[in-house]
């Protein structure tokens, strides 16, 4: 898994989502993933049709879902079939979802901080 990488995979007791990868590995080779919904909550990254293939209605990020994940876990669960790896996403949406984690109220700390180290002069 690499920075602009997307999977589908779903939180316990929830549909898939996509989530995407948005930084790259810290010295824990931990990743920060966010994950896309179409249910009405953060509207600071906004997605409309067609910018992914996997994006068929106006979208959004949800970062209070925002979290860091470790690379070795997403991979074994790619390889069970847990996540199913999809296409990554541009590098144009990619620097909006990283700009949208520094900008909403919601999006954890920990992921700031390693959002920061991946983009410093958004900082």
């Amino acid at each position: 898994m690499k920075i602009g990488d997307t999977f589908l995979g779903a939180l316990p007791g929830e549909t898939r989502h996509l989530w995407v990868v948005i930084t790259t590995p810290n010295d824990q080779n931990e990743v920060v993933i966010v994950n896309l919904t179409s249910r009405p909550c953060d509207e600071t990254c906004r997605i409309q049709a067609g910018e992914h293939p996997f994006v068929k209605k106006p979208t959004v990020v949800r970062y209070q879902d925002a979290r860091l994940c470790s690379i070795s876990l997403l991979e074994i669960a790619c390889k069970k079939n847990l996540f199913l790896a999809h296409q990554p996403v541009s590098e144009d949406l990619l620097r909006r979802i990283q700009e949208g984690a520094l900008k909403s109220e919601f999006t954890p700390g920990k992921v700031v901080r390693e959002v920061r180290r991946v983009i410093p002069d958004q900082g």
